[in-house]
């Protein structure tokens, strides 16, 4: 078919791929508040970090209102925001 060559068809695409290892990510919730708020709300602060392979990469903060309408929360406002230093 092709003068004796492999069928590039059959050919492994990921290359040095097999050799990659998957990277253990890690999302870890370091402290959470959650408060009452007008018009049957809830103000909800959630402090995370992501650490990949066991090493820091970054830590953020998450603010966000829940409303509560006809019995079901809704998801109505969110802030969120990469630490630019560790508080801890």
């Amino acid at each position: 078919f092709l003068g004796g060559k492999t069928d590039p068809r059959k050919s492994n695409h990921y290359g040095e791929a097999d050799d990659y290892t998957i990277p253990k990510i890690h999302h870890i919730t370091t402290s959470h508040d959650h408060q009452p708020a007008p018009q049957n709300s809830n103000l909800t602060m959630v402090v995370r970090k992501l650490k990949v392979n066991e090493e820091l990469i970054f830590e953020f903060h998450q603010l966000f209102v829940l409303k509560n309408v006809t019995h079901k929360w809704i998801h109505a406002n969110d802030i969120f925001r990469v630490a630019s230093c560790n508080f801890h």
